[in-house]
């Protein structure tokens, strides 16, 4: 059991998150900050961070060129995106086999609103939550192209 340092109540260590100073907070006082997954710890902890409003725009793959191109999100390749990585396979290995790129030079990520392109599952998957777009409970997990699909209307 801990003790909320905000309103005092008591809750089991599942149930409560932790701020950046150590501080715990219970799920009521933390509904109106931000937290996200602190892998560096074994236990679950969490940390407050800012939500700057990116959120996930499209699973996509990076096809590495050794060249630079104008819009890109990257600083070299084109960088294909779709309703999910699958749909993106046929369109990249195309124009990797057009420019001579390996299949080791090609790597799925996602695009963000902000321009950025994120290969690491775990870091889309914290972009993601913090902006709502997938729930809370699968924080532990990286970011798959179907969690997108999960939120979305038809």
């Amino acid at each position: 059991m801990y003790r909320c340092s905000n309103c005092g109540t008591h809750s089991p260590v599942d149930e409560m998150l932790f701020a950046r100073d150590g501080s715990a907070r219970c799920p009521d006082c933390a509904s109106s900050e931000v937290y996200w997954l602190d892998d560096t710890v074994d236990e679950p902890r969490f940390r407050v961070v800012l939500f700057n409003g990116e959120r996930i725009l499209a699973p996509g793959i990076w096809v590495q060129t050794d060249t630079s191109h104008p819009h890109q999100p990257t600083p070299s390749g084109f960088v294909l995106c779709g309703y999910t990585h699958a749909s993106c396979i046929k369109p990249a290995s195309l124009i990797a086999n057009v420019f001579g790129v390996p299949r080791d030079r090609r790597q799925h990520g996602f695009l963000t609103t902000e321009d950025r392109f994120i290969t690491d599952r775990k870091q889309a998957m914290r972009v993601a939550v913090m902006s709502g777009q997938v729930p809370y409970a699968m924080a532990h997990l990286g970011l798959d192209s179907s969690d997108l699909l999960m939120g979305r209307k038809p």
